[in-house]
């Protein structure tokens, strides 16, 4: 018996761990950027900016950066985590970045995959989450809440910008666990499924907001990942024939 030959596309998740006051964070976020941009992965590739408001005033701070910093390494900030597996540091072991995806791709090919949907109420926001494995085992899945362009200052080496363009900005967990709502076993060529409520603040900008769901391997890894605009939905994600 061969390899496993998925039918679908293999995306990946990259976390860019930062704060408004790490001085060395935008160029951090240069550098990933550089490497996410590339044409063989800025299809493929899905940024999620992680703030961190332990080590100073962050208006976007979450206390889950600091906990997967300190999970994954502790490079201090800013640091990147490729799709919950490899992590470095972005102000040193930037050649880190692009053999970390090559390894998501040639090392851990896809096995399944996710799709969203979404319905809008005024602030409430109802997602479900569906899951289709090609291989039987534990998946699991994490939903995040991103939003774009929130300007807000940045301190920049010596300097600090006021008006900030802030993208990729995670606001919030969905689910329980960033490693994952279990899906319990799934055999072959079946489809596990979970859905979520969640309450918008008046300060989050819905149409600059997307719905980012990871889909996770019993081995703990992220192995395929699903966008979306709030209220939308995007199906898996099948390879040309």
């Amino acid at each position: 018996v061969g390899p496993h030959e998925s039918r679908f596309e293999r995306h990946l998740c990259v976390m860019d761990l930062t704060g408004t006051w790490c001085s060395f964070c935008p160029d951090g976020m240069t550098k990933l950027n550089f490497y996410v941009q590339k044409k063989e992965w800025k299809s493929i590739t899905h940024m999620l900016a992680l703030h961190d408001n332990t080590q100073g005033d962050d208006p976007m701070g979450i206390e889950l950066s600091s906990r997967i910093m300190s999970d994954f390494g502790n490079y201090g900030y800013p640091m990147f985590v490729t799709d919950l597996r490899d992590s470095g540091s972005l102000s040193d072991n930037v050649g880190d970045i692009l053999p970390s995806f090559n390894r998501s791709i040639d090392e851990f090919p896809a096995q399944c995959d996710v799709k969203l949907s979404s319905t809008l109420s005024g602030r409430s926001l109802n997602i479900t989450v569906d899951l289709f494995a090609e291989l039987a085992g534990k998946y699991a899945v994490s939903v995040f809440l991103v939003e774009d362009n929130i300007v807000a200052p940045q301190k920049d080496g010596s300097i600090t910008h006021q008006d900030y363009n802030h993208l990729h900005v995670v606001r919030a967990l969905v689910n329980n666990s960033y490693k994952g709502d279990s899906l319990g076993t799934l055999e072959a060529e079946s489809e596990g499924s979970k859905s979520y409520t969640y309450t918008l603040p008046e300060e989050w900008k819905l149409e600059d907001m997307t719905i980012v769901a990871l889909a996770i391997t019993p081995d703990g890894y992220v192995n395929n990942v699903a966008v979306a605009a709030l209220g939308e939905s995007v199906d898996y994600k099948y390879l040309a024939e």
